[in-house]
């Protein structure tokens, strides 16, 4: 008991390289943890994205917006008097 107590406030000349190769071995695992964190981010990204594929020339945007809603499911919010009064617009789009 009097030797480990001993060891703990004078150190002994093994606890330098223990101490090195267990924060060798904590920077090991935080990298791990942040590598395969970003990994499946990037993999549910790729899970929730939409493919869309418009060509048009002249088209209403109520027209493209109906597309959009039709091949994605998402519905475009927009203020009637806007769309009114928008020029027809020529799109090739291919996400």
């Amino acid at each position: 008991m009097w030797r480990r107590s001993m060891t703990k406030i004078a150190g002994s000349p093994w606890s330098y390289l223990r101490d090195a190769a267990n924060n060798k071995l904590l920077l090991a695992m935080k990298l791990t943890f942040f590598l395969l964190s970003v990994a499946l981010m990037q993999v549910s990204a790729k899970g929730l994205a939409q493919n869309i594929s418009l060509t048009g020339k002249d088209l209403a945007l109520k027209q493209v917006f109906s597309a959009i809603k039709k091949q994605t499911g998402y519905v475009v919010i927009y203020n009637q008097r806007y769309i009114a009064d928008a020029q027809p617009v020529t799109i090739d789009l291919l996400l």
